[in-house]
């Protein structure tokens, strides 16, 4: 079975490069644009991993994690590498990571989050990758494990 990652985030033109990447690579994707849209999105489709922008208007990104009965694998994707939002993101078990990213680094750490959720995730091809320009050029921070 595929994996199902929603994406959360208000910039149209990143989630369909992203809806691209991901389902080159194999997997289900489901966007929102919106806090609320995201929040409605993951009551209704139940999600193996999480990838949310920082900024969503009013809200927080990080909050949408927080609202689930289930805690759900998350990737935060932000343009700010903030100090204070990165220990709240390690705080959940979410992944930090400053765009812009590498695709081939986006999928590793997908990858990554599935395993560790016990999840069968998809390993994408290196000819999937190397046909995506950089999704804003890329610095990932790992997780320490």
């Amino acid at each position: 079975m595929r994996a199902r990652v929603l994406i959360v985030d208000d910039d149209e033109v990143y989630l369909e490069g992203m809806k691209e990447l991901l389902e080159d690579a194999g997997y289900l994707v489901d966007l929102a644009s919106s806090f609320d849209d995201g929040k409605q999105r993951l009551r209704e489709h139940s999600p193996d991993l999480l990838i949310i922008d920082v900024r969503l208007g009013a809200f927080n990104g990080l909050q949408l994690i927080s609202t689930g009965r289930v805690r759900i694998p998350a990737i935060v994707v932000t343009g700010f590498d903030d100090t204070v939002l990165r220990a709240d993101a390690d705080g959940f078990g979410a992944s930090y990571v400053v765009k812009p990213i590498k695709p081939a680094a986006l999928l590793d750490l997908i990858e990554q989050k599935l395993s560790i959720n016990g999840h069968d995730s998809v390993a994408a091809s290196h000819d999937i990758i190397e046909q995506h320009a950089e999704m804003s050029g890329a610095q990932v921070v790992r997780d320490p494990d």
